[in-house]
């Protein structure tokens, strides 16, 4: 009577052990797909020699931040079913890429780039802002702080100001007493008191160019219709006069 033979068989004496067969078309074997977190995707019960082949939809795992992930087959190459067996899905990683807006302060787009996660933006051009009559402006940086790219991110420009300084000329007739820089909105005021033989001091004017010059910037930042236009004017002249 024939013994089959087992992996834990122990032999104590020379043996002859012959190969038995059965018939293939009675031998079934379990075939099982599984995707790369370990979760069943598909198990047939195939005949003896029969061709493996996957029946289902396409194996797709989450993407993360960082990485997509593309099915690119099995840990094995399915072929024939000659034992049971499972198949592993192995998969391709593609690194994401995220949209980058740089923006100014008033939310116009300045540039727009594409990075790879874990890269980080770079705006190399030099930015600036124009001059109010009041402040002036440079470009301290990006707000949110620019950092490496995880997700799409819109960075707005942020700048500093400093207020505008304008020259002021006190004049004695032809003669210049004192030149002062002072800042918008500060009172200028001279060291030196002017003289003329036979007058009395009472005060400062304008000059006439300068006044002209004042209005003009004025109009430059608050256009208005002409017929308002011409009564500010007289306004601003009767201001500029005190």
């Amino acid at each position: 009577e024939d013994v089959k033979v087992k992996p834990s068989t122990m032999f104590v004496m020379d043996q002859t052990i012959n190969a038995v067969y059965t018939d293939a078309s009675d031998v079934f074997w379990n075939i099982n797909f599984y995707n790369a977190d370990s979760t069943l995707l598909n198990s047939q019960t195939l005949q003896h020699g029969s061709i493996v082949d996957y029946h289902g939809e396409t194996p797709s795992i989450p993407a993360t931040a960082k990485y997509t992930y593309i099915f690119a087959g099995w840990n094995v190459e399915p072929t024939n079913a000659t034992e049971n067996f499972d198949y592993y899905a192995v998969y391709d990683s593609v690194m994401n890429s995220y949209k980058v807006v740089f923006q100014d302060y008033d939310k116009k787009e300045l540039k727009s780039l594409t990075y790879e996660y874990g890269a980080t933006p770079r705006f190399s051009e030099k930015l600036t802002r124009a001059s109010s009559v009041e402040w002036n402006y440079s470009h301290v940086g990006w707000d949110p702080a620019i950092t490496a790219v995880t997700e799409e991110a819109v960075y707005t420009a942020v700048y500093d100001s400093s207020k505008v300084e304008y020259a002021v000329t006190f004049m004695n007739g032809t003669e210049v007493l004192e030149t002062l820089k002072v800042p918008y909105g500060s009172a200028a005021t001279p060291s030196v008191t002017p003289t003329r033989v036979g007058y009395k001091f009472i005060g400062w004017a304008w000059d006439k160019l300068i006044r002209t010059d004042i209005i003009k910037k004025f109009w430059r930042c608050f256009p208005l219709p002409i017929g308002f236009k011409r009564w500010i004017d007289k306004v601003l002249v009767s201001l500029l006069n005190l």
